[in-house]
């Protein structure tokens, strides 16, 4: 296991990084293995099976040769893009073709980074050092403000995932036997897809998302219906009043008849 540590006045993040080299030149992938084997986990295709291998690893980063056997590179980046499981991975294109019509593919692709051959290796580097750490700063700036995540801030897949996410628990939020079975169906997405997809974006588990909703509508209620402590508590998703006041304090630091009050 590879771990990459990124210093930062703020925050100092330690995550182990999974990089999927895609590129049918054998001297180049094994090149590439070679000089970022140290930092990264690698991963890698020649083409042919990219997107299934994709899939099968979701990597936290992808740098994709253009000119490929069967797909190429757009395409590639392209239907990984646009697959929810994928859609968040950073993607770096390499090509020999350098002109602007193929900078806007790459980026109509979904291309985060568009780079030239032949490229100088410490750009490559950088850029990909880049990108995960914005990704990080992303998760990090989002776990430490759940309330005020909103699909906006997002890729359009994202936006449509945050947004099924949110109608889902809206909906149900006074269920408190709704299982993570459930939304993970309603999403058509796998039980352990839905809990990698939520950590990959938002840094948090889909619990601590769930259970920070509650939280946020039952403090809306609290100031906003006449319903009493026990009713809010059980609108919101919460089997019992005690659990209610009790998970309520943990989060807020007051009792929710404290919060209410104020």
């Amino acid at each position: 296991m590879k771990i990459l540590i990124y210093p930062t006045n703020q925050l100092r993040i330690r995550i182990n990084i999974l990089f999927f080299f895609i590129e049918d030149n054998i001297d180049l992938l094994e090149f590439i293995s070679k000089k970022f084997d140290v930092e990264y986990n690698i991963y890698t295709s020649q083409g042919t099976d990219a997107i299934e291998k994709a899939l099968e690893i979701i990597p936290d980063i992808i740098v994709c040769d253009l000119n490929l056997p069967e797909k190429n590179g757009f395409e590639i980046c392209e239907i990984l893009k646009k697959d929810l499981r994928t859609s968040h991975v950073p993607t770096i294109i390499l090509t020999a073709v350098d002109n602007q019509q193929s900078y806007i593919k790459a980026l109509e692709s979904g291309a985060d980074l568009y780079l030239t051959k032949p490229f100088n290796l410490k750009v490559l580097s950088q850029s990909i050092k880049g990108l995960l750490f914005n990704r990080e700063k992303l998760k990090y700036y989002f776990k430490n403000n759940l309330d005020i995540i909103d699909e906006q801030n997002f890729g359009e897949t994202e936006q449509n995932f945050i947004k099924k996410l949110n109608e889902f628990l809206s909906e149900n939020i006074a269920n408190s036997d709704f299982t993570v079975e459930e939304l993970a169906s309603y999403l058509n997405i796998s039980r352990v897809q839905l809990y990698r997809k939520v950590k990959a974006i938002l840094g948090i588990n889909v619990s601590d998302y769930i259970n920070n909703f509650k939280m946020e509508r039952a403090a809306l209620m609290l100031k906003t219906s006449n319903l009493n402590i026990a009713e809010i508590g059980y609108a919101s998703g919460f089997s019992s009043p005690n659990y209610f006041s009790t998970a309520f304090k943990n989060k807020y630091g007051v009792t929710p008849k404290e919060y209410k009050a104020e």
